[in-house]
């Protein structure tokens, strides 16, 4: 073969080499001995650093750790509640070596692991111990919220999880508590959520509310306040049909009955407006001005008339 064709043969060779897909590397990770950081340098470092790594490696990956106690102290993400360790998010294999991983006595409440839909997590000769997933407390109110429950107390799985020659101990996974009803003085309290308490209802009144906001990570809206105005709307459209029901009744009274329904649902419309521009909410703000205004024109148009 010429020099011309062994060099055309390379070149191609090269070139398609350069268009085959590429396949991740698997990398081997070292954990310090009793080190949950997220310090280190290339593959050697904290477990909150390895963990990090390998998922941001891709691949199918293992971190390894030494015969010793990995004490979790924080809360790392509440992606699905609080977790100690980063989510997992590929394919991890911890070869453990006789290692404990445990959320420490001191540390608040949350699960060991989270696996995603994308994650696969391998444990090997570990055992995971003191995982808490506590769900969230319901809020107090005119009737108080449920708690939410408490899911996965070592390891919450949404992938793929194998367990070799490991234990599992001493973990808890426990619901939160209902919420306080408090009379009808509240909205209804919200309820809790996977890792953080109900918003207690707001609003006055013993008629109608609606919930007040979810505990995280999954909030709603506190729509309590508005209570108060559905109240006066109620009240206005009962003086209304009072005022035009009685045909026979001066104009002179059904004047001031109408007046006194504008008073009243002006006042109202007034305070939730007010309250929702200090919570800064804008859909409530929104709420108030469409409703409030068309509510206002009947009791006025009653007294005219």
């Amino acid at each position: 073969m010429s020099h011309r064709s062994t060099l055309i043969v390379a070149i191609a060779g090269l070139f398609l080499a350069c268009l085959a897909p590429r396949t991740s590397q698997a990398a081997n990770f070292t954990a310090n001995s009793g080190d949950v950081s997220n310090v280190g340098v290339g593959t050697i470092g904290g477990l909150v650093y390895c963990v990090n790594q390998a998922n941001i490696t891709g691949g199918a990956n293992t971190i390894t750790l030494a015969a010793s106690t990995y004490a979790l102290i924080a809360v790392d993400n509440v992606g699905a509640g609080p977790t100690g360790l980063p989510a997992i998010t590929s394919n991890i294999t911890i070869v453990g070596n006789g290692a404990a991983i445990l959320r420490s006595a001191a540390a608040p409440a949350f699960r060991l692991f989270y696996v995603t839909s994308t994650g696969s997590l391998t444990l090997q000769n570990t055992t995971l111990s003191g995982g808490l997933a506590l769900g969230g407390d319901g809020g107090s109110g005119r009737t108080g919220g449920g708690g939410a429950a408490g899911i996965g107390g070592s390891i919450y799985n949404e992938g793929t999880v194998n367990i070799v020659s490991s234990t599992l101990t001493n973990n808890k996974a426990q619901g939160g508590n209902g919420g306080a009803t408090v009379g009808g003085i509240f909205g209804n309290g919200g309820g809790g959520g996977l890792g953080g308490n109900g918003v207690a209802g707001s609003g006055n009144s013993d008629v109608t509310s609606t919930g007040s906001a979810g505990g995280a990570p999954n909030p709603g809206a506190d729509y309590g306040v508005l209570a108060l105005l559905d109240l006066a709307f109620l009240l206005c459209s009962l003086g209304v049909v009072v005022a035009l029901a009685r045909r026979g009744a001066s104009r002179a009274r059904r004047t001031a009955v109408g007046t006194m329904a504008a008073f009243i649902l002006a006042i109202a419309y007034l305070f939730a407006l007010a309250n929702y521009a200090a919570l800064n909410n804008a859909e409530g703000v929104g709420y108030v001005m469409t409703l409030g205004i068309p509510f206002l024109a009947i009791p006025l148009a009653a007294a005219a008339f």
